[in-house]
């Protein structure tokens, strides 16, 4: 189910046509799609977005189980600094309370790409160390790709 949204989310971030773009998970089991940077007119903007998806994977031995209904539960928007070295996410978790009720808490995603930001390019291949502050603390590995990259 984690690989199923996470190619979703992939696809959705290839048609909009970013030109960098994250994909990572967190240890809470949030998988996360991140564009880097949304201006298709100039080599570099500043200004990207986020979405994730909540997959609960629970370890019983010897069987492992999938939640069946995985939900999108983060939203944001983010700045990319130092050619995308350094992004800074700014926006909303959705919690779903054991009561059937729902909660929306703000949260802040920081992603360092340690090669973007020795190399000062934006379209480079990297890893993506995330760390998210919001009403809990996890962090997070994922890989940025660019474009290009694909041959877009």
């Amino acid at each position: 189910m984690k690989r199923t949204i996470t190619l979703l989310l992939l696809f959705a971030f290839t048609s909009l046509k970013s030109q960098s773009f994250t994909v990572g998970l967190f240890e809470d089991g949030t998988v996360i799609a991140a564009s880097d940077n949304v201006n298709t007119t100039t080599e570099y903007s500043l200004i990207g977005y986020y979405v994730g998806a909540q997959v609960s994977t629970k370890w019983i031995s010897p069987i492992v189980y999938t939640s069946p209904n995985p939900y999108l539960n983060r939203i944001g928007v983010n700045i990319g600094l130092f050619q995308n070295g350094i992004n800074v996410g700014v926006g909303g978790k959705l919690n779903v309370l054991p009561t059937s009720e729902w909660e929306i808490k703000p949260e802040v995603i920081l992603r360092v790409h340690p090669i973007k930001l020795l190399r000062q390019k934006n379209r480079s291949v990297d890893v993506s160390l995330m760390y998210c502050i919001g009403d809990t603390k996890s962090m997070g590995l994922g890989i940025s790709l660019p474009f290009r990259f694909f041959g877009w």
